[in-house]
This record gives C-alpha cells, structure tokens and sequence, in this order.
C-alpha cells in the first residue's frame, strides 16, 4: 500500500531556535515548518536521494517524525494549533477570525517562561505581527506587505546569524 503522508501542511518555512537563558544549559530547540512538502520528497525519509540536506542533517541529529496531520487544512488554523497546542474549536482561529485573541498562551511564551530566548522566522505571511502568531518570540523576522522581509534577507539567512551572535556574547533583546 503507497503511503503518502505530507511533511505538514502549512505554508511556511519558519525555524523557531532558542537557547538557554541560564547557566545550566537547557536543550537548543529547532521548530521547522514547511509548506505541503511530501515525505517522498525528503531524502530523510529513505525514499529519495540528496533532495534535502539540511533537513537531512536536523533529522539524523533530532526527532524525525514519521507522521505528522494537520488539524486545519490551510496555514494560520494550523499554525495557532501548532503554537498553542488548542485544536482549531478552541483557539478559534479560522477563515472568519484571522487574529489570535491575546489571552492565548504560544508555545514561544511557553518558551520564555522557561527560561528560553526564541527566535523566529517566516517567510509567510500568515505568520506575522498582525495575525498574532509571532506573540512571545523575542526576535522574529516578518515578510513585508510587498513580499519581502522587514531585515531584507532571505529566511535561510537569518536563524544562523541570530544563532552565532548569541554564542559570541551577551546581548540585549529589541
């Protein structure tokens, strides 16, 4: 029986990377979310060759999950399910209602809590300031209205910058 299972089914590619906020080192958290992308189409899964490396190095060194469902079929539902932990009847994020209520609590505030600075990423724009599912991260690189992004580089570009200038010293959030 072929079995096709979606990687997920959000249109995103976004990375969530913390670190830890004191001196006894917590895990580094990597949450990356990719739009429709097909597992027969990521050479971690064993059914392709070299299509992903990136991806394929995160696997080999993280959780590889091998099912993974969507509890919305488009991107902001899922994604404040995703961020929240509520199914779609809870959170009430919906083609109707495209903000997230306030009095949610994200996972990044969950992550903040902890002890955790977050970082996050998305070059969708349905992960933005304005739909509230970037509530909690200390730093987040939105797209623009015009389809760029509000630092100008690319998504691949800013979760590592944001990485090294961490390890290299303190710094203060903005």
């Amino acid at each position: 029986m072929r079995r096709c299972h979606r990687l997920a089914s959000w249109a995103a590619a976004f990375a969530l990377a913390a670190c830890a906020a004191h001196e006894e080192r917590q895990p580094s958290l990597v949450l990356v979310v990719l739009d429709t992308v097909r597992v027969d189409a990521v050479s971690a899964y064993g059914r392709v060759a070299g299509t992903t490396p990136a991806l394929d190095r995160l696997a080999a060194e993280g959780v590889l999950y091998e099912r993974a469902y969507a509890q919305a079929p488009w991107t902001l539902p899922s994604h404040a399910t995703l961020f929240t932990g509520l199914p779609p009847e809870d959170h009430g994020v919906s083609s109707r209602r495209l903000v997230a209520s306030e009095e949610l609590v994200m996972l990044a505030e969950r992550l903040r809590d902890a002890g955790y600075e977050t970082m996050g990423s998305s070059e969708n724009p349905w992960i933005h300031p304005l739909t509230r599912m970037t509530q909690g991260f200390d730093h987040f690189v939105a797209p623009t209205p015009g389809g760029g992004r509000s630092d100008g580089r690319p998504c691949r570009r800013c979760a590592p910058g944001w990485s090294i200038a961490r390890r290299s010293g303190p710094s203060s959030s903005s």
